[in-house]
C-alpha cells in the first residue's frame, strides 16, 4: 500500500480500535505496528487486489483498499537448489534464495520485508537447509514433478491465488506459459558444442526448451560476459534483453580461517592412512564431464611428474547423471572402470561435501580449471577467496574471470597445460604471494550481497514494465 492511500476495515469497530478512526491513510509498517499492538498479525496481503486478511484475538477481519496494495509477490523456481549435493547451477539456486530471503535482516535496503514477498514453487517438499517459512517467505510444493515447468507448473499460476507478479527461474526452464512476465537464469549453452555426450532426451530438452524460454521471457540473466554473446549468438537474442549478473562467493569461502586442511575427514582420505595435508596437490574442483577437459589434464600432470614428482593430483566432484552409457564407456578415466588404472599420483575424490571443501582448496598448490567451456568457473574465485593460486583455460569465459589473477593456458594444447602447471610450482615465494594477493581483491568483486540485489533490480524493472504496459 502506498503512503497517502486510503483502507476501511469492516466491520467498523476493527479500524477504530486500532486507529481510533475508519480511515486509515499510512505506509504498510505502521498498519503492521498497529496489527501487532492489538494483539493480531497481517496473515495475507494481497488476498485479491484490494484485500488484506488480518487476524486478531477477537476474529478475522478483512481490510478493503481504496487504492492499490503495494506489494510486490515474486514466484520462483527454486527446485535446483532443492537437492542434496549441489555443484554448477545448484550453488546458483541455493545462494539466490538464501540471499533474497536474508537480505531484510542485513539492513541494506535491497528487500522491504513490508513490500516484497516470495513464494518458492517446488515439485518435492523443501529440504532442511533451505530457508525456513516466515511470513514473506512461503513454499509452494505442486507435483507430480515430470514435465513440471510444461504443464503443472503453468496450471497452478494461473489457477492459484495470489498470482505472482514476477517468475523468476533459477535455471534454464521457465514455465511454458504464465499469467505474469518471466525472468530466466542461463548459466551456459554447452550442450550445444558437446551433445554427443548427452542422452538424446536430455538434449533435446536443454536445446529446445532453453531456445523457448530465452523466447518468452521478460528477461534473461546470465552470468558472465561471454555467456551474454553465446545467448547472441546461437539464439538471436536482443543484447537489451539480456542482463550480466555475476554469482559470488560462499561465506563459509570468505571466513575460512584455516589451518588449510587443518582436518581430518573420509571424504578426503587418499586412501593410504593419510590425509592430503601430508602431501602437496594440484586441486580439480567441479563435475566430471566432457567440457572439462580431465584427458588432457591428466597427460599434463604425467609430463609434470617427471620434474616434481612429489606433486600429486586431486580431483574433486561426481560424474555428471546425463550422460550416454556409450560415453561413459568410452571415458573410463571418470568411471575407473577395468582394465583401465588411474595413473600414479591421481587421486579421485567424488562428491566433496560443503563444510569440507574449503579446507582442501586452501591446502592446495593451486586450483586447476582445464575446461574447453564454462559459462563462469565458481571454483576459481573461491579458491581467490581462500589464497589458492589459479590454473585456468584461456577460453570462454575464464579470461573474464581469472584476468591477470591467474595463469591461463591453452586447453587443447597439452604441452600448454603442463608448462602453466611448471610454471606455477616454480615461482618465487615473492612471485607466488603476488599472485594471491591479486585473487584476493578480485574475488571481493564478486559478492552475493551484490548479486542479489541486481536481481531484484531486474525484476522490479520488469513489473514495472509490465504495468505500463
Amino acid at each position: 500500500m502506498r503512503s497517502g492511500e486510503k483502507l476501511r476495515f469492516w466491520p467498523p469497530i476493527f479500524s477504530q480500535r486500532l486507529f481510533d478512526r475508519q480511515e486509515f491513510a499510512g505506509v504498510p509498517e505502521i498498519l503492521e505496528k498497529a496489527v501487532s499492538n492489538a494483539g493480531g498479525k497481517v496473515v495475507r496481503r494481497n488476498l485479491g487486489p484490494d484485500v488484506l486478511k488480518v487476524h486478531l484475538k477477537q476474529g478475522i477481519y478483512y481490510g478493503a483498499v481504496f487504492g492499490t496494495i503495494d506489494v510486490m509477490l515474486i514466484g520462483i523456481d527454486g527446485n535446483e537448489a532443492n537437492i542434496q549435493e549441489r555443484v554448477g547451477v545448484n550453488v546458483w539456486a541455493i545462494e539466490m534464495l538464501k540471499h533474497l530471503e536474508g537480505t531484510r535482516d542485513k539492513g541494506q535496503g535491497i528487500r522491504e520485508s513490508e513490500k516484497l514477498n516470495f513464494l518458492i514453487y517446488l515439485s518435492k517438499p523443501p529440504l532442511p537447509d533451505l530457508p525456513a517459512e516466515t511470513e514473506n517467505w512461503e513454499y509452494r510444493v505442486i507435483g507430480p514433478g515430470k514435465f513440471w515447468t510444461r504443464w503443472r507448473l503453468p496450471l497452478d499460476l494461473y489457477l492459484h491465488r495470489p498470482r505472482p507478479d514476477v517468475f523468476l527461474s533459477l535455471s534454464h526452464y521457465a514455465p511454458k506459459w504464465a499469467p505474469c512476465p518471466r525472468v530466466v537464469c542461463i548459466m551456459d549453452l554447452s550442450f550445444l558444442k558437446f551433445g554427443e555426450a548427452f542422452k538424446p532426451a536430455v538434449l533435446w530438452q536443454l536445446t529446445n526448451w532453453t531456445r523457448e524460454s530465452v523466447r518468452n521471457a521478460a528477461r534473461v540473466i546470465t552470468i558472465s560476459e561471454f555467456n551474454k554473446q553465446e545467448i547472441i549468438k546461437n539464439y538471436g537474442c536482443d543484447d537489451k534483453k539480456i542482463s550480466v549478473v555475476y554469482p559470488g562467493v560462499s561465506e563459509i569461502f570468505k571466513t575460512f580461517k584455516g589451518p588449510a586442511f587443518g582436518y581430518k575427514s573420509r571424504a578426503l582420505d587418499t586412501g593410504e592412512g593419510r590425509t592430503l595435508r601430508d602431501k602437496k596437490y594440484l586441486l580439480f574442483v567441479g563435475t566430471l564431464q566432457p567440457k572439462k577437459n580431465l584427458g588432457r589434464l591428466v597427460e599434463a600432470f604425467e609430463i609434470v611428474r617427471k620434474r616434481f614428482p612429489e606433486i600429486e593430483l586431486v580431483i574433486a566432484g561426481k560424474v555428471w547423471g546425463q550422460f550416454t552409457s556409450e560415453y561413459l564407456k568410452a571415458w573410463p578415466l571418470v568411471t575407473k572402470a577395468r582394465p583401465y588404472q588411474t595413473p600414479a599420483g591421481i587421486k579421485f575424490l567424488g562428491f566433496v561435501p560443503d563444510q569440507e571443501l574449503p579446507g582442501l582448496v586452501a591446502g592446495a598448490e593451486a586450483l586447476i580449471i582445464p575446461s574447453l567451456y564454462e559459462g563462469f568457473g565458481i571454483p576459481a574465485v573461491e579458491a581467490m577467496s581462500c589464497e589458492t593460486p589459479v590454473l585456468a583455460s584461456n577460453v570462454a569465459s575464464l579470461p573474464e574471470i581469472v584476468g591477470d589473477c591467474g595463469i591461463l593456458f591453452d586447453p587443447y594444447d597439452v604441452k600448454s597445460i603442463a608448462k602453466a602447471i611448471e610454471q606455477l610450482l616454480s615461482l618465487k615465494p615473492t612471485d607466488r604471494q603476488r599472485l594471491i594477493e591479486k585473487g584476493k581483491i578480485m574475488a571481493k568483486e564478486f559478492d552475493w550481497d551484490k548479486t542479489t540485489k541486481k536481481v531484484l533490480d531486474i525484476l522490479k524493472l520488469v513489473v514495472r514494465n509490465s504495468e505500463n504496459g
